[in-house]
């Protein structure tokens, strides 16, 4: 189960939602994984951000002209297909930005702060198929996305706070999109990740078959040709990158390899 909610809108600039449903954390972790610009979220969405892109919680959201807000209490305990076990820590957001097309000049512009806080509990971060979130006690996200003709560019500064064994982590996002016409886009981007402690930072999906081990400094050069059919409900993607991962304890975590993936998108 993805989504599964009730969103009641007491009026046309808010709304509050129960169930299953995105906390929008990070850029890549607020943009729905059926829009993506990239084969896959960056490692900074799966290791200071959230693993699940849909947790349990109830939010409440809002826009006053340019600006807007969001905030919500979720649950981080053991995960599960459905609702999860909510046996543990309780997680936090608050999330707010300001829209500034119309004074940069731009047709899109904005800029956003999410902050994270998860309680203590030894719970967080565990079941199956995959845990909801990492255990970062706090966890900051300065982002924004600025779109003018062809171009746009994503940018991701986040850093966090790890309690238990979970690390401190700091990261960078930079990521330019250039659409060659209304069918054809190309994507470049850079994704920088580094862990105060040993073996703070996991692999992601492609990776994780190469190595299992984990690292403490990532780096990642992505660089994507997508063909839209049919917008995003039908799309090709293409993409080659390079990524390097640093393991000080040397126990099998080291990784420098080429990556080519490929595939078709389908959403309705």
């Amino acid at each position: 189960m993805t989504d599964a909610y009730v969103k009641w809108s007491p009026g046309p600039e808010t709304a509050w939602t129960i169930g299953r449903q995105g906390v929008r954390f990070t850029l890549d972790g607020s943009t729905s994984s059926l829009v993506l610009p990239t084969i896959d979220r960056s490692f900074i969405s799966y290791n200071i951000g959230l693993i699940e892109e849909s947790i349990p919680g109830i939010s409440f959201e809002g826009d006053r002209g340019k600006w807007f807000y969001r905030t919500g209490v979720f649950t981080a305990g053991a995960a599960d297909p459905y609702f999860g076990k909510m046996n543990a820590g309780l997680l936090g957001l608050v999330s707010t930005g300001w829209h500034f097309d119309e004074q940069w000049g731009l047709q899109k512009a904005f800029v956003r702060a999410d902050y994270l806080l998860l309680g203590d509990d030894p719970q967080n971060g565990t079941g199956t198929p995959q845990m909801f979130c990492r255990n970062n006690q706090q966890a900051l996200s300065l982002n924004g996305q600025f779109s003018q003709g062809p171009w746009t560019l994503n940018v991701d500064l986040c850093a966090s706070q790890g309690q238990g064994t979970q690390s401190d982590l700091k990261g960078l996002e930079f990521e330019p999109i250039y659409d060659l016409n209304p069918d054809w886009q190309l994507v470049f981007r850079y994704t920088y990740l580094e862990s105060k402690l040993n073996n703070g930072v996991f692999m992601t999906r492609y990776e994780s078959w190469v190595t299992a081990g984990r690292g403490d400094q990532y780096q990642e050069y992505y660089l994507g040709l997508n063909r839209y059919f049919y917008g995003h409900k039908l799309k090709w993607m293409l993409a080659v990158e390079h990524a390097r991962m640093r393991d000080r304890a040397a126990d099998g975590g080291a990784y420098n390899g080429w990556g080519l993936t490929s595939g078709f998108r389908v959403s309705w």
